[in-house]
């Protein structure tokens, strides 16, 4: 536990952090696959929190965000950031900064990988499966889908 290694988890942390947002548990998982002292790491991490260079709030604003624009639904970037270890409450400001309609979302999702209709159930079971792979509820699928029919 010398000062030479906290420099070396020091800059580890630091290069991690310089290339993306990562949630707390994501480096502490990144740091113990290394297996450096665990107890140092915890002060780095620690420090870097206090300091605010690592935010699980703004992990998870930022995450949502891009993840939203990547067409994917509330229910999936939820799901996400709660394997990512994000607080709940961290999660629902989130989720809520993001001011998305999830009903026009995922129209859009739909619309970007469909044309038209669906002509018979099993195709339009095939469409919703893909919507519900990609985070939508079964209230937001069912208006995605029932748009078309509109037309």
């Amino acid at each position: 536990m010398s000062e030479a290694d906290r420099k070396i988890i020091e800059q580890l942390v630091a290069g991690l952090l310089a290339r993306r947002e990562h949630s707390l548990a994501e480096l502490r998982a990144k740091l113990a696959a290394r297996e450096l002292d665990s107890a140092l790491c915890e002060q780095v991490l620690a420090d870097f929190t206090q300091r605010g260079w690592q935010s699980d709030e703004r992990f998870a604003c930022l995450f949502a965000r891009q993840r939203s624009q990547k067409g994917q639904g509330e229910l999936r970037i939820r799901g996400e950031l709660q394997q990512r270890q994000v607080a709940s409450a961290l999660i629902e400001q989130a989720l809520a900064e993001l001011d998305v309609d999830w009903f026009a979302a995922a129209k859009r999702a739909h619309d970007r990988k469909y044309l038209g209709r669906a002509l018979d159930f099993k195709e339009k079971q095939r469409r919703a499966r893909y919507l519900q792979y990609k985070g939508f509820s079964h209230e937001q699928i069912r208006y995605a889908l029932e748009s078309l029919d509109d037309k």
